[in-house]
């Protein structure tokens, strides 16, 4: 005789409540893109504001000591600078408008959306430090508290996406023991990391401001020593890091036959950008390393060139992109972490852009290769063609 057999609605229940926390999240995402946009008007009608102020001041200070002011050169400072302000406001803008699409749509991406929030909030207050460390103060305690909340809108996309319960990913959350690990410590390094750059933009804005005596180049090597102990502090608490998914051997060779033409395209583009960029706010085109790359070549190969791109490649092609391959798909993750890459170079802000495309370059040569020995010696190459362009370019 037939039994009817019940399903238990346990199941569905849970997929439930994950996703009314997922509706949660969604929520608080919108939020965050609406405050943000808010911050970047304010911001922009405030340096729109300060940009007329300071030239004002300037004008009035050299009038008073007989200086005759070119009223020529006077519109194109005031331009450029206004020309600064306009981007900066689209480029925060358009963060803000990822923020509120990630809001919207963070069903059709559950990982991936929430983590670029996370990446590029973080990343986004680190960049505004660095033009004005005065912002690192301000709004303080609204980053601090926005930044869990993004951290665990990430975890509640990956529950919903898994079909878990958030409380039960101790992989990606917490170990056996209860103390943070994995995902968690690679983005704590990676905040450690940022601030770090920040408190070196502080230090020369406070030696410009107040004439402390600074040695630049033991601040900058101090700062390389730390970012080195710090990448190697995060390998050893993350270990053992999550392995990436095996490779046919083809595609291995193909990543190393590919390698060169890609690196070399990668730094056709980055010298084309840049001549826009100069083009486009009339820099004068003087290239310091340039001059110091004539003078000692090998140092600025070891320190600005494989030092960086070891510890780098470790930390974000090693760390970084294996625990989030897991999480999600390669390519989103290879993007991901290439965004991460990108604006984790605070001191060339408007490079950004194009950093994000290099970084995924490395990545796919990290994924195809499953090497970290190709991304090194591409990364390598890739920043001593952009220094002996600027050596040949060096007036």
């Amino acid at each position: 005789m037939f039994e009817p057999t019940f399903v238990s609605p346990l199941p569905s229940l849970a997929q439930s409540a994950r996703a009314a926390r997922l509706n949660v999240a969604r929520l608080l995402l919108i939020i965050v893109a609406l405050v943000s946009f808010v911050e970047a008007g304010l911001s922009y009608r405030f340096n729109l504001r300060e940009i007329d102020r300071g030239l004002a001041g300037e004008v009035q200070a050299l009038r008073d000591t007989g200086f005759f002011v070119d009223q020529t050169q006077l519109a194109q400072t005031r331009e450029r600078m206004r020309k600064v302000a306009h981007l900066n406001f689209a480029i925060f803008a358009t963060l803000s408008t990822i923020y509120l699409f990630s809001g919207l749509f963070i069903a059709s991406a559950p990982v991936a959306l929430p983590l670029l929030s996370l990446i590029l909030y973080i990343s986004s207050w680190a960049i505004f430090c660095v033009m004005d460390p005065a912002n690192l103060f301000q709004s303080i305690v609204i980053k601090l508290l926005v930044i869990p909340f993004l951290f665990r809108i990430c975890l509640t996309g990956y529950a919903f996406s898994k079909g878990e319960q958030t409380s039960e990913l101790n992989s990606i959350h917490t170990s056996l023991r209860g103390r943070p690990t994995g995902f968690l410590i690679v983005l704590l390094a990676y905040g450690v990391l940022l601030f770090s750059t920040v408190l070196t933009f502080l230090s020369l804005t406070l030696q410009e401001t107040y004439n402390y005596d600074i040695d630049e180049t033991a601040m900058f090597l101090g700062s390389g020593a730390f970012c080195i102990t710090l990448v190697a502090l995060t390998s050893y608490l993350v270990a053992p890091v999550p392995k990436l998914p095996a490779r046919s051997d083809l595609s291995k060779r193909l990543a190393w036959s590919l390698a060169l033409p890609a690196v070399a395209a990668s730094v056709a583009l980055s010298i084309s950008y840049t001549n826009l960029l100069n083009s486009y706010f009339q820099i004068p085109t003087t290239y310091t390393l340039g001059s110091l790359f004539a003078s000692n070549p090998l140092y600025i190969i070891a320190f600005y060139c494989l030092i960086p791109a070891t510890y780098e490649e470790f930390f974000f092609r090693r760390n970084m992109l294996n625990y989030i391959v897991p999480m999600t798909n390669p390519h989103t993750a290879i993007w991901l972490v290439a965004a991460a890459f990108g604006m984790s170079h605070l001191g060339q802000i408007f490079s950004i852009p194009y950093l994000i495309v290099a970084g995924a370059l490395f990545g796919y040569l990290r994924y195809f290769s499953r090497s970290m020995t190709l991304p090194i010696i591409a990364h390598t190459i890739h920043n001593s063609a952009i220094f002996l362009w600027h050596f040949s370019h060096t007036p």
